[in-house]
């Protein structure tokens, strides 16, 4: 298939990387002008860092078992940006597997349960605030926390 059709693929893991894919799809795709726009807005909306004292946070994707994100993701940058301290950001491992006693024993000030690619429910922000009552719990959007490209025109850090 690769010989008859040109393949591309990306990895991205930082705020840099996915504007530069914006830029090199943009060429590849005879759109740069508006791809340049696109990256043009994402760079300057990212620019506004704030200077408070990080949240210490840690964001689920899966339950059974639970697994978390370590610091070479893309969900891991988007939190630094956002002010959040990942508390499982020193994992060697991307996607770590933790047991409910590494949630406990890392004390996060806030929970993020992630609509996908585990669609968290209700029913588990429950089980959670009783397992971590001291803890804010806040289920979020998947798509807001891990989609890059255009989507980081809509980035919401609260949601």
């Amino acid at each position: 298939m690769a010989t008859e059709f040109p393949v591309w693929i990306s990895d991205v893991r930082t705020i840099d990387q996915a504007i530069q894919m914006i830029l090199e799809v943009g060429k590849m795709t005879g759109q740069q002008a508006e791809s340049e726009h696109i990256a043009m807005q994402i760079g300057t909306r990212f620019k506004l860092v704030s200077g408070q004292k990080p949240i210490r946070a840690a964001y689920l994707i899966w339950n059974k078992p639970l697994m978390t994100v370590g610091h070479d993701t893309f969900i891991h940058a988007l939190m630094e940006y956002a002010g959040y301290e990942n508390v499982f950001g020193s994992s060697t491992w991307r996607y770590p597997i933790i047991t409910s006693e590494d949630l406990q024993m890392a004390q996060p000030d806030l929970l993020m349960l992630s609509s996908e690619p585990f669609p968290f429910q209700s029913s588990h922000k429950e089980d959670f605030q009783r397992l971590l009552p001291e803890t804010e719990i806040r289920m979020v959007d998947g798509r807001n926390w891990s989609w890059y490209g255009s989507a980081l025109l809509e980035f919401d850090p609260l949601k």
